[in-house]
């Protein structure tokens, strides 16, 4: 398709409710995977692949995605909009337990699902890239913190679907290989 050439859906008005924001876990998924939208939405998806090493799964995260900042470009017609960077800022705790997991992330390209407090999960398949550094704030009595910039360039808005029950966000952890959760339960290795 021409980008001059697009067909527009119908625009549909929510009669009632919202879409409760802040970002409340992430996934890494392996850039070279290829999952379908419908895999991301279920869990035993998810359960079936934590040992492969390619999709992680961080939760009780604190954080928010801003929609991203257009990149313009000047040509012979004026100023055009030629695409967007977005950047997703995530807060997670245990410093310690995962100081090894940041740092090899780090050196990888990704793509992510970020998923909210109401539920839903946006899926990024572009290449993400991950810089987490650690906060330590100078009042004494408050907790130290990872705090991972997330960002990726892309036109278009990240797939939004239905987060996968008990995966991202729930009171018990289901599995421990592979989740990193260490708001409940303080044992995983």
């Amino acid at each position: 398709m021409s980008f001059c050439e697009v067909d527009i859906e119908d625009y549909n008005v929510r009669s009632c409710g919202i879409d409760f924001a802040g970002i409340v876990g992430i996934g890494l998924i392996g850039i070279d995977e290829t999952p379908e939208e419908t895999d991301l939405e279920d869990p035993a998806f998810w359960v079936g692949n934590f040992s492969s090493g390619k999709y992680f799964v961080i939760r009780n995260t604190r954080g928010e995605y801003d929609g991203g900042q257009v990149i313009e470009e000047d040509d012979l017609t004026g100023t055009v909009v030629t695409g967007a960077e977005h950047l997703a800022t995530i807060d997670s705790t245990a410093l310690i337990e995962n100081c090894d997991f940041w740092n090899s992330v780090q050196s990888k390209f990704w793509k992510i699902v970020l998923v909210t407090s109401g539920g839903l999960m946006y899926y990024v398949q572009n290449p993400v890239t991950i810089y987490t550094k650690v906060v330590n704030p100078k009042a004494i009595n408050t907790q130290g913190f990872y705090q991972s910039e997330l960002k990726w360039y892309d036109f278009s808005n990240p797939v939004i679907l239905n987060a996968p029950e008990g995966i991202f966000f729930g009171i018990e952890p289901i599995i421990s290989e592979g989740i990193f959760d260490y708001t409940f339960d303080y044992t995983f290795e």
